[in-house]
């Protein structure tokens, strides 16, 4: 009997999730004796569990005697700039305003924006560590083994579960389920790892980067537009909103003449 790729069954996917929790669960036994600084802890949390979780993944299939395929796919250049800029007008039109929203209506503890790029290990974790260790583990792994048991649809739409409930508090939940579809959906056609990499790093920069424009110009409690990000609010999310459903009708486009 044929070795299957690990994990290949919705069971197994939640697996994986449980693997990611019980590695977390001993890195904060283990560091919160050594380490006092919060940033830097959940920061080392982060990269060991992920990490170990990888090394797991792989060991296990490995002796599976599964072959991974190192090589680099190329991916189409305009795909990836639709693709990434249909992302950033996405943030600064929808997920950006619907987080303050959420903070607004007392679904998180935080309802005060901060400053997002006060803390250099929160950005390196959330720009650079989180897209390639996140991905390779719900794009790579996760539905890269649904695929080989389920439908397309299927199988995104498990990982993209799973990809959510990683994220914890309700406004990253939210702007994750979209995010994860979209990355699941151009894993499948572009089948490279590198583009959902790209475009993970895109959303969470321009997150970050919506976030810092509240901090900087927004109000709380948010009464009307102009409080989102300031004077020129409306400008910019209608703008956003304009150029992402354009960019969507290309991007569509793009992939049916370069990928069906």
């Amino acid at each position: 009997m044929k070795n299957k790729f690990f994990p290949n069954t919705i069971l197994q996917s939640i697996l994986v999730l449980l693997i990611v929790i019980i590695y977390s669960a001993i890195a904060v036994s283990i560091l919160k004796k050594f380490i006092p600084d919060i940033g830097l802890k959940i920061t080392l949390t982060f990269v060991f569990c992920m990490l170990m979780t990888i090394l797991t993944l792989y060991i296990i299939n490995i002796k599976r005697n599964i072959v991974f395929d190192y090589k680099i796919k190329k991916i189409n250049f305009s795909t990836s700039i639709l693709s990434i800029f249909t992302l950033i007008f996405f943030s600064f039109s929808f997920n950006t305003p619907l987080n303050r929203l959420i903070y607004e209506l007392g679904l998180n503890d935080v309802s005060n924006p901060e400053n997002p790029f006060n803390s250099f290990l929160f950005v390196l974790s959330t720009v650079i560590l989180a897209p390639i260790l996140e991905e390779i583990i719900f794009r790579r792994f996760i539905m890269g083994g649904l695929l080989t048991n389920y439908s397309v649809k299927k199988s995104i739409i498990v990982s993209t579960i799973l990809f959510s409930l990683i994220h914890i508090s309700p406004p990253q939940i939210i702007g994750a389920i979209f995010y994860g579809a979209y990355f699941g959906f151009i894993y499948y056609k572009t089948k490279s790892i590198i583009l959902p990499i790209l475009l993970h790093f895109t959303a969470n920069i321009s997150g970050l980067a919506g976030v810092y424009l509240n901090y900087k110009y927004g109000q709380v409690p948010i009464q009307r537009i102009s409080d989102i990000y300031g004077s020129y609010s409306v400008y910019i999310i209608l703008t956003s909103l304009t150029f992402f459903f354009l960019l969507t009708y290309l991007l569509k486009k793009n992939i049916r003449e370069n990928y069906e």
